[in-house]
């Protein structure tokens, strides 16, 4: 027998999940990780742990999606500060497009817009911003492709209320 969450947590896994993100290709990780190397920074992100979210819904719906196969295929446009993360924005088309497929089907978000974008680091120090934003200059990321792929889905289980 299981309890309650673990029968949502059996079927999310079936159905549908609440957290859906893609991982960049080895190239794109080589192009951060020489930006945080470069930039000085510490305390980033794991190079096995970047990804850009394409959707997040704190309910874990229940529903049947076709997990995609796309590449989505992008260029960095700059570094920023959302919330509690740096991060590196990505204009994105089609992670834009499967983020307002995926809203159609029913997933909800606390955020108004979608913002593409790969975290580098939480909870950034003082410097942190401006010693990246010094590197993507200096290494010229802005306009360079970045290509993610291999949808994941995941049950948001720090969420859960019972």
């Amino acid at each position: 027998m299981h309890s309650f969450k673990e029968y949502l947590e059996l079927q999310s896994r079936d159905q549908g999940y609440g957290y859906v993100s893609v991982k960049p290709t080895a190239e794109t990780i080589h192009d951060i990780c020489k930006l945080i190397v470069d930039s000085g920074i510490s305390n980033t992100i794991h190079p096995s742990e970047l990804h850009m979210t394409l959707a997040y819904d704190a309910n874990n719906p229940v529903m049947k999606v076709n997990q995609s196969d796309e590449v989505h295929i992008g260029t960095f446009k700059e570094i920023k500060l959302l919330g509690d993360a740096l991060v590196i924005m990505v204009d994105c088309e089609s992670a834009v497009k499967r983020n307002d497929e995926l809203a159609d089907l029913g997933f909800m978000s606390d955020y108004p817009d979608y913002l593409p974008h790969i975290s580098l680091k939480y909870n950034p120090v003082k410097d942190d911003y401006t010693d990246v934003k010094a590197a993507f200059k200096q290494l010229k990321l802005k306009g360079k492709q970045a290509k993610l792929y291999n949808e994941l889905w995941e049950f948001n289980t720090g969420n859960y209320v019972e």
